[in-house]
């Protein structure tokens, strides 16, 4: 199975770019020029991984990122830029962002970066399908506890009644 990925950017050669690197790497690579077709794009059929330029002119890639976030969803954040301003990609980072790419990047760079994001999903629905399970195991520990607790009421209530009876 193809790790599939949203790439969005307002450039189309760079968007072309993107989209030839990752497919010879084995991805699947759903691109768009327009932010808003690609929230369109992830609202019907969510990936794990966003690729997005930062300045668009009809949104920004944070813009972006925070419209998905706030639908419930959590893809991982790759983000294109050609600033290299510190207290931005610090800002981007506080907001959400997984990872960055400065502009011109190189084919490799690219490449590493987008498997890197993968495999970080790849352990995030690890983590939470340890935690559902561990909810799971515990509601059935307290279930069963419940019913031998239940068991020894029947028990003693019969016990008790047996005295009763005896002292009468």
């Amino acid at each position: 199975m193809k790790n599939k990925l949203i790439a969005i950017d307002d450039d189309p050669l760079i968007l072309g770019l993107i989209h030839v690197t990752l497919e010879k790497q084995n991805f699947e690579v759903i691109t768009t020029t327009n932010p808003y077709d690609g929230l369109n794009l992830f609202l019907v059929d969510s990936t794990l991984v966003i690729v997005s330029d930062l300045s668009m002119p009809e949104m920004s890639g944070a813009d972006l990122m925070q419209k998905i976030f706030d639908h419930g969803h959590e893809p991982i954040f790759i983000i294109l830029t050609s600033h290299t301003d510190v207290k931005m990609v610090v800002e981007l980072f506080k907001q959400g962002v997984h990872d960055y790419i400065i502009k011109p990047f190189k084919h490799a760079e690219l490449v590493n970066r987008v498997s890197k994001a993968f495999e970080f999903a790849e352990l995030r629905m690890i983590k939470e399908n340890i935690k559902k399970e561990r909810e799971i195991r515990n509601e059935h520990q307290l279930n069963w506890n419940l019913y031998k607790e239940s068991l020894i009421k029947k028990d003693s209530d019969k016990t008790d009644s047996g005295l009763m009876a005896n002292i009468n």
